[in-house]
């Protein structure tokens, strides 16, 4: 703590938000592993610092776009707050040009702030600047909130040409569920599925069933979502009904109960 101990009169005034952090930090790494998954090697190295909220407080001053990055993680996901967080992501952008930082930027302002304007406009510098997961983003930005379906498909379809794996079945459901397109539905979600989504055989089972009225086909897709682990149960049991049902109108009439 000698380190700790030495701040200058120009941060004492912030001497309780870094104590704040320091102590944060240090229990987040010894005892809150349940939080690994948010921050990656963050935690990491976390671990090798006793004093890590100083040492990352103290990096950020000395312009390390790492150090303030990270930095801006904790302010958003722990202490919640928000322009901390957008200001330390604004300056790794404004230094490093970089496309994680404008997507974070994104997120924050439309997760936390629900400033939708905002969260567009920086969901599509981070694609400029080569961000993998922002043209997904957009998509679902412009499905779920904007309700603008062609700019979703546009966007999903950017994605899913990108590499993006869950592109195709968010482009089937646009289809099926806002725009009523089956043809169009049918056609991204068997891509989805020939993708290795494990969703898409129990939503064309849906579609075929419900919509498109062609059981066999539902029966078809139930089934191999079935084989595929989605054991969800009801759909595959309405696969099994509507198969005794077809069996029993073509005079299957063995074992088969009248539904």
């Amino acid at each position: 703590m000698n380190n700790a101990l030495n701040f200058s009169a120009k941060r004492s005034d912030s001497a309780i938000r870094v104590l704040t952090l320091f102590f944060s930090l240090c229990v987040l790494a010894l005892s809150a592993p349940k939080y690994l998954h948010i921050y990656g090697e963050y935690d990491k190295r976390l671990r090798s610092y006793s004093h890590a909220a100083w040492l990352y407080d103290e990096a950020v001053e000395r312009n390390n776009t790492d150090a303030a990055f990270d930095l801006g993680l904790f302010y958003d996901e722990m202490l919640k707050d928000y322009p901390k967080a957008i200001e330390l992501f604004s300056r790794v952008y404004e230094q490093n040009n970089d496309g994680g930082a404008a997507y974070s930027l994104g997120l924050v302002y439309k997760q936390q702030l629900e400033d939708y304007e905002n969260a567009e406009k920086w969901y599509k510098i981070a694609y400029k600047l080569g961000d993998k997961d922002a043209a997904y983003a957009l998509g679902l930005l412009y499905k779920h909130t904007l309700k603008d379906y062609p700019k979703a498909i546009e966007w999903f379809e950017i994605a899913h040409n990108k590499g993006d794996k869950n592109a195709a079945y968010s482009l089937g459901l646009v289809y099926k569920q806002q725009l009523q397109d089956n043809p169009n539905a049918i056609k991204w979600l068997e891509i989805a599925h020939n993708q290795s989504d494990k969703r898409a055989a129990n939503t064309l089972g849906l579609l075929y069933e419900n919509i498109i009225k062609d059981y066999p086909k539902a029966i078809e897709w139930y089934k191999i979502a079935y084989k595929q682990g989605d054991h969800k149960g009801v759909d595959f049991e309405h696969g099994k009904r509507m198969e005794y049902k077809i069996a029993y109108k073509q005079g299957d009439h063995k074992g088969c109960p009248r539904l």
